[in-house]
């Protein structure tokens, strides 16, 4: 509800609507149009498509089954409830802060 307040205190300019060329008429040919540019854009953006493409297997591999099953495995297997879910969340993270550290060391070419 904040955000939305906030977004109607901001003011509308009528330059906001024109193209930025100033020809008065819409680039880029509509929402399809511009959809395909921006998928065309990242398939061409190799760093950008592997990137995509590996948070979808991590969503649909890892991250989803974890959001979704957890609470079943600690509710029907454990017998606990909301505190112990909070405590299996809270134990995750801080799995994965310890996970990372130290942190790695880049021997990538031309770091400093």
């Amino acid at each position: 509800m904040a955000a939305l307040l906030t977004l109607r205190r901001i003011s509308h300019a009528p330059a906001y609507d024109r193209p930025a060329d100033g020809s008065g008429q819409q680039a880029g040919g509509g929402i399809i149009h511009q959809l395909r540019e921006g998928v065309g854009y990242t398939v061409g953006t190799p760093w950008l498509r592997w990137t995509l493409l590996f948070a979808v297997v991590a969503v649909f591999t890892f991250i989803g089954p974890f959001e979704v099953l957890l609470p079943f495995e600690v509710s029907d297997r454990l017998g606990g409830d909301a505190t112990d879910f909070a405590s299996a969340l809270a134990a995750y993270g801080v799995g994965c802060a310890l996970g990372q550290w130290p942190p790695p060391r880049c021997a990538c070419p031309g770091a400093t």
